[in-house]
């Protein structure tokens, strides 16, 4: 005898299905540490294995106390690599430590001299493609 199905009536099915969970973690302390080490490591072999030739470097700084204006002028002649340039930082010492500032502010000066005329060939030679 076969059983009827009643109008309205509830037919249930169950299916089984494998699902596969790929689990993701977030690094652990050590494992970071790990990752930093490695990275400082490759860094450094990196900068080991880079040549960079000897370059020199020779300053002489000139004090110019011009009485007509009461200003003091500081005059750097510096020699890099043979090429020799100037710079210079005038200012009126009034205060304790007023030097030490002026001092500071030509060092300043003679770094943005050799920033600008005497190394920037060595950068301009970088391009888009040497950067990406």
């Amino acid at each position: 005898m076969t059983k009827q199905e009643r109008p309205g009536a509830t037919h249930i099915e169950y299916a089984t299905r494998n699902v596969v969970v790929h689990e993701h973690r977030a690094p652990t302390d050590q494992s970071v540490a790990l990752l930093r080490e490695f990275k400082a490591s490759a860094e450094r072999e990196i900068i080991a294995a880079v040549h960079v030739g000897g370059a020199t470097f020779e300053c002489v700084v000139h004090v110019i106390h011009e009485a007509v204006s009461d200003r003091t002028l500081l005059r750097a002649v510096f020699k890099l690599n043979g090429h020799t340039e100037t710079a210079e930082h005038s200012f009126r010492p009034r205060n304790p430590g007023d030097e030490a500032t002026a001092a500071v502010a030509l060092r300043d000066k003679v770094a943005h001299v050799i920033a600008e005329r005497m190394i920037s060939d060595a950068f301009g030679r970088l391009s888009h493609s040497t950067l990406a």
